[in-house]
């Protein structure tokens, strides 16, 4: 990669110091060797979770330093399951795609987290290949054929104040 010890511990650890591109590779490649560990090693006790970030040019090192606490505490939980985490980047390009799709018919991978803030409707059919369980991160799948989380502010409040209004409760309050 052509970089020090020093800017893979700052990416590592999440710290400040290196720029989102950088942090990016590193992680990759940390993420690719693991993989590649447990492949050679024949693995089939320990089992991995996939978390494919859709990176459309819009992180920043300020966004990135969050996106990194959330990969933290995705992996603090899955260590607890003997799970261990597996990271990748994508642009969503067609050679991407395929890459993923291959990385998740890996017998290694029990499923998937997507982070999916910069999906489009159009992002489906890959999405819909992906054939192990797969969890949503900040997007709201629609037809509602696989489980999401979402952060987004607008969807966050909608839905539940759309139901509180169905009810019809009018007197609601935000603080």
């Amino acid at each position: 990669l052509g970089v020090s010890k020093a800017a893979v511990s700052l990416a590592v650890n999440g710290k400040p110091g290196v720029s989102e591109a950088t942090r990016q590779r590193i992680l990759e490649r940390v993420a690719e060797k693991e993989q590649e560990n447990l492949i050679r090693a024949g693995s089939t006790e320990l089992k991995l979770v996939k978390i494919i970030v859709v990176n459309r040019g819009a992180f920043t090192d300020e966004n990135g330093a969050g996106l990194l606490a959330v990969i933290r505490a995705f992996d603090a939980e899955a260590r607890k399951y003997h799970l261990a985490v597996s990271i990748c980047y994508t642009d969503l390009s067609p050679e991407s795609q395929a890459e993923i799709l291959s990385d998740c018919r890996n017998d290694a991978v029990a499923g998937a987290i997507l982070f999916g803030t910069y999906l489009t409707a159009e992002d489906k059919s890959f999405y819909d290949a992906i054939q192990k369980p797969l969890v949503f991160y900040d997007y709201e799948d629609l037809d509602r054929s696989h489980s999401s989380v979402t952060i987004d502010h607008f969807l966050t409040l909608h839905y539940p104040m759309t139901f509180l209004m169905e009810q019809g409760i009018r007197d609601i309050r935000y603080f």
